[in-house]
């Protein structure tokens, strides 16, 4: 049932997926117990509707629940732990939380060195700084999420256009307009 509500989700289903996750998160918990680390996960799935129907209240509980399951049962350096982590801190931004936001990533950040999930943390890390004026280091993260993308999927890759708006973005508010407008036009050219 997690896989349908994972589904569910990137289909824009959110109310179904949150009730086959709830579902999953019921059998798994009835199952393996409420400290299992596949229920961690599970509660970590739950976050990522939430996030996606808007509900981070209810998101950054899950994720904190899944950081908190998973660190028990696998350890603080686990790879799910710093995936839940990024979770954490996406909806820590979304509630205006930007310092819990920040110490997620902050946190993450070592286990996801050259990964996906690196270039989405740097991503929301940019999104954080900006929100909280330090326009300096939004270009910075958002530099390094747009030159991962690029290593990890090819210059061409749909997802590193989407890093070239945020870095056009955060070059626009440093003042550097002339190199922002050049990330928008290669942005254009990728998509």
């Amino acid at each position: 049932r997690s896989d349908l509500g994972n589904a569910l989700v990137r289909a824009g289903r959110f109310d179904e997926a949150l009730t086959a996750c709830r579902m999953a998160l019921a059998a798994g918990e009835r199952a393996y117990g409420p400290t299992h680390p596949e229920v961690g996960n599970m509660h970590g799935r739950m976050a990522l509707a939430w996030i996606r129907k808007g509900d981070y209240d209810r998101a950054a509980e899950d994720s904190r629940r899944a950081v908190e399951i998973l660190e028990a049962a696998l350890g603080p350096e686990h790879p799910n732990v710093y995936a839940h982590l990024v979770t954490l801190g996406q909806a820590e931004f979304r509630r205006g939380r930007l310092a819990e936001a920040e110490a997620a990533f902050e946190r993450a950040l070592p286990g996801l060195r050259g990964t996906p999930n690196e270039a989405i943390l740097h991503g929301a890390w940019a999104d954080t700084a900006r929100e909280r004026g330090d326009f300096e280091s939004s270009l910075e993260h958002a530099r390094r999420s747009r030159e991962l993308r690029e290593e990890l999927f090819g210059a061409e890759d749909t997802m590193v256009a989407v890093g070239l708006l945020q870095e056009g973005l955060s070059l626009a508010l440093v003042g550097r307009d002339e190199d922002a407008f050049a990330a928008f036009e290669r942005a254009r050219g990728i998509t």
